[in-house]
């Protein structure tokens, strides 16, 4: 590798590592390494890279203002990034293991195993994990393998690449219940390398247990087609993890802002899953979660799969928040009581319930959207419930 871009890798690793934030110092309990594989890059890294290389622009021109911010001028600041984010081959991502399962922590890797760059990737981790990441470093360059069997580390001591993957997918999957919020979107990385290298290596044997994990996997990457062909298979030797499956896809897809691409598959293949109210139910908290007038026919959807349990879910439990981007015109308890005739208080009590269509504004403040509130109203008047 170039001794230009070497000196200057250290600004993409800032970047990979939550925007020049150490995610590991989100991380309470202790950690040991576990591996580290090459992978190629993600779909999301790969458009801001190569946004980038054509007009400077998209995420990763934080690598051009850091620096700038370092003293270079800015034609030379963004050339140099340029250089940099285009010697990139694939990320090396070091893979930490502790009691809420296991994190990734990714950097660029150039296509190179000289010793120079080992010793300076291992300094990504803290101490004692640096020398074992630079020992598995070196056994990755003796090995000379690809994705998805360019791995190494203690985590591979059986040599088994298959275990390996499976393993890995099951301790993401423990880290999506236990890991703090904040650290999302690199676990999403570590979600999508993880179900793409099982897809790769396309294992026939797998229980119902490893199709959960990974599930769980391709979820924390916004992969829901895939997702639901995991969850497709658990039909038939655990139903009831594909409920439980069913309510982590629904708060995946919310936790997004009721993507479409969710709504997608419930619609093409929900039917297959042998459990109609749950997925009505998964259908209906997406839906919410994108604050449009479809609410009321997803209501109409949830009382006709089962009346009975529609009721109690309607009016009981919290379905109502709604995080799309643009939620419309938002009221207060005031304006809502007002619009909905009924009083402030019925409203302010709903709202704490978490029972009526709602928006969290900043921290704390709760607003409701117009468009999604009129139509919920109307729906459960059809049904006879009180709105």
């Amino acid at each position: 590798m170039p001794d230009d871009v070497q000196r200057l890798a250290e600004e993409l690793n800032a970047l990979l590592r939550d925007s020049g934030g150490d995610p590991l110092s989100l991380l309470r309990g202790a950690w040991s390494f576990h591996s580290c594989f090459i992978a190629p890059f993600t779909p999301s890294f790969a458009e801001a890279r190569q946004q980038f290389l054509i007009d400077g622009g998209g995420p990763l021109s934080t690598v051009a203002e850091q620096l700038r911010a370092q003293g270079l001028p800015a034609e030379q600041a963004v050339a140099t990034a340029r250089q940099l984010v285009g010697a990139a081959q694939g990320l090396c991502v070091a893979v930490l293991a502790g009691e809420h399962g296991v994190f990734g922590v990714p950097q660029p890797w150039f296509g190179g195993w000289d010793a120079r760059w080992r010793e300076g990737a291992a300094q990504v981790l803290q101490e004692p994990l640096r020398r074992p990441f630079a020992d598995a470093l070196a056994a990755l360059a003796q090995r000379a393998a690809r994705w998805p069997r360019a791995v190494a580390g203690p985590a591979l001591a059986g040599g088994d690449v298959r275990d390996y993957w499976l393993e890995l997918a099951h301790g993401v999957a423990q880290a999506a219940e236990l890991l703090p919020a904040a650290l999302a979107a690199p676990q999403a990385d570590l979600g999508h390398w993880v179900g793409a290298a099982v897809q790769a290596l396309a294992p026939a044997d797998l229980d119902a247990a490893d199709h959960a994990a990974l599930a769980r996997c391709h979820l924390l990457a916004g992969e829901y087609a895939l997702a639901g062909a995991r969850i497709e298979a658990c039909v038939g030797q655990d139903d009831e993890a594909v409920v439980e499956l069913l309510d982590a896809y629904a708060a995946a897809a919310v936790a997004r802002g009721g993507e479409s691409a969710a709504l997608a598959w419930l619609e093409q293949r929900g039917s297959a899953l042998g459990c109609p109210y749950d997925v009505a139910l998964a259908r209906l908290r997406i839906v919410a979660a994108g604050g449009s007038e479809a609410i009321g026919e997803a209501i109409d959807r949830l009382v006709a799969a089962d009346r009975k349990l529609a009721r109690q879910a309607l009016t009981r439990e919290p379905l109502w928040r709604v995080t799309a981007r643009d939620p419309g015109e938002l009221l207060d308890t005031a304006a809502a009581a007002e619009l909905l005739q009924r009083s402030p208080a019925a409203i302010a009590k709903r709202l704490e319930a978490g029972t009526i269509p709602h928006v969290v504004v900043g921290e704390r403040q709760l607003r409701i959207p117009r468009r999604a509130v009129l139509a919920w109203q109307a729906a459960l008047a059809r049904h006879g419930l009180s709105g």
